[in-house]
């Protein structure tokens, strides 16, 4: 059978990687085929000199399972070598190893200020509170610890609000200046904050999920191809690490060999849309444009579930949008800033995959996209910007699973049992409930099935609830009433009383 070989276009004109000082060698990644035996280094090797290729310098990029290389060619023979290995069966890719600029959200940052003001802090809370982020938490207790590997511009752990929350055997720098464990921004502590940020009495929201370790992959802004396929190869050789959180972009930097780095991965990748505003079915950006079964990429929306006018955009290949602006990200020196962006929606989408894990249980990372797309909530205003509308909805993703074996805590008044099959058998089965919002200092909600009104416990930031005390309860991080009682026809359950309605 006749082999086919992509060569992906030499780029002769960018600048590359030498790999010694007289500018004698250019520097190529070759990507084997997977189910090859040619993965094994000897194995290469052994072939690559039956050609009469040069493999002195011959590199495996990652671990000894790794099916990327990187060749230093001697440009007096480049050209010959380039035609034999194009001919050797089961090497997928050559590509001209090259510089990349990696484009971060720090550019559009609001600014660092110190945060007082109620209003401040309700303004970030309304970001948790569109994708019900403290819903989604309060009604389990913690399950499983799930590993995130972070890969950006390294995470301080001595951060006061990260402390315990990044795992030092595992994290590693690929950027030569810098440790993955102080951070030469703050975008990667800021992104670490908002997956698993904590602090016991801070009057800022904390992180979305806690049951989180980090992971930290530092790469520098400007790196070359081989050092993501490398960090990429890194993160696929630990056990048990299911999720990748990638909050920039690399432009109009294609590369197969980059591409396929991520194919490879065995767990979900999430990555951000990017803030150029393009359309990206007639733009270049990079890896948001990859389209991959294991990768989910993420809009920024406004608060009133608009699109960002910087976000990214496309009803084919942008997934999902969340909540971008206004977030409080973390200073490596244990400060907030306020910043907005595709980089900062897209860790809610990765904390929500981490709680779905920790809280039902292991999911292929198809399983897993499917589960959040499919729980997103719908918004019309967001149909022409990316597929069907999504906007993240944590609550959702976690808590409904076809009425099975989950647990709700929330009923409705005579009316909505009339109206929903669910609830006619009211000892046997529990309320599936989407969220809700504020009204009147309460919380409502509707259910899935029918769309009935119930109360239910809220959350609160910042605030003073002396005059709240006196008549709720705070139970599992969200507040009852203390007694139940019927208001204007909806009825208001107390905790315990909540309990009797849960579905066992």
């Amino acid at each position: 059978m006749k082999k086919i070989l992509l060569i992906v276009p030499l780029l002769l004109g960018l600048v590359s990687f030498q790999n010694s000082s007289d500018n004698l060698y250019d520097n190529y990644i070759l990507t084997i085929n997977e189910k090859s035996s040619l993965k094994n280094f000897n194995k290469l090797s052994n072939v690559l000199r039956d050609n009469e290729i040069d493999c002195s310098k011959l590199e495996q990029l990652g671990s000894s399972k790794s099916c990327f290389y990187l060749l230093p060619i001697d440009k007096k023979h480049e050209e010959i070598y380039l035609k034999k290995l194009s001919l050797i069966n089961n090497i997928q890719f050559i590509e001209r190893d090259k510089k990349i600029k990696l484009n971060f959200g720090d550019d559009i940052n609001i600014g660092e200020k110190v945060i007082k003001k109620e209003n401040d802090i309700e303004v970030y809370s309304r970001n948790y509170e569109i994708v019900k982020t403290r819903e989604a938490d309060a009604l389990f207790g913690n399950s499983t610890k799930i590993n995130v590997a972070v890969i950006d511009t390294g995470i301080n752990a001595n951060n006061i609000f990260l402390e315990g929350k990044v795992d030092l055997n595992a994290s590693k720098s690929f950027d030569p200046d810098n440790s993955a464990l102080n951070g030469y921004s703050d975008h990667g502590t800021s992104i670490a904050y908002i997956l698993t940020g904590y602090q016991k009495n801070n009057p800022f929201p904390n992180g979305v999920y806690q049951n989180i370790n980090l992971i930290s992959i530092s790469i520098s802004e400007d790196c070359s191809i081989s050092t993501f396929v490398r960090a990429m190869s890194y993160i696929s050789s630990l056990d048990n690490v299911p999720l990748v959180n990638f909050s920039f972009s690399l432009g109009g930097d294609n590369s197969q060999s980059l591409k396929q780095s991520i194919a490879n991965y065995q767990g979900l990748f999430i990555c951000a849309a990017a803030n150029d505003g393009f359309y990206l079915d007639e733009n270049y950006c990079y890896p948001a444009k990859y389209s991959l079964d294991n990768m989910i990429v993420v809009g920024d929306s406004n608060n009133d579930d608009s699109r960002a006018s910087i976000s990214n955009y496309s009803k084919n290949l942008v997934d999902i949008f969340g909540p971008g602006q206004s977030v409080w990200g973390a200073t490596r020196n244990g400060g907030f800033k306020v910043v907005e962006g595709t980089s900062y929606s897209t860790p809610l989408v990765t904390a929500a995959s981490a709680m779905i894990l920790s809280k039902i249980g292991d999911m292929s990372p198809t399983q897993l996209k499917n589960r959040i797309m499919t729980f997103a909530d719908k918004i019309d205003g967001l149909k022409e910007y990316c597929v069907d509308g999504n906007r993240l909805n944590i609550y959702k993703s976690v808590h409904t699973n076809s009425h099975s074996h989950l647990s709700y805590e929330y009923i409705d008044s005579k009316k909505h049992f009339e109206v929903c099959g669910l609830c006619h058998d009211k000892e046997k089965c529990g309320h599936v409930v989407s969220g809700g919002a504020f009204e009147g200092g309460r919380r409502y909600a509707n259910c899935l099935l029918c769309g009935g009104l119930a109360e239910i416990g809220f959350v609160s930031y910042g605030r003073d609830l002396s005059y709240v005390k006196e008549h709720y309860t705070f139970k599992n991080g969200l507040y009852y009433p203390k007694k139940t009682e019927t208001i204007g026809g909806i009825l208001d359950l107390s905790y315990e009383d909540s309990l009797k309605y849960e579905k066992k």
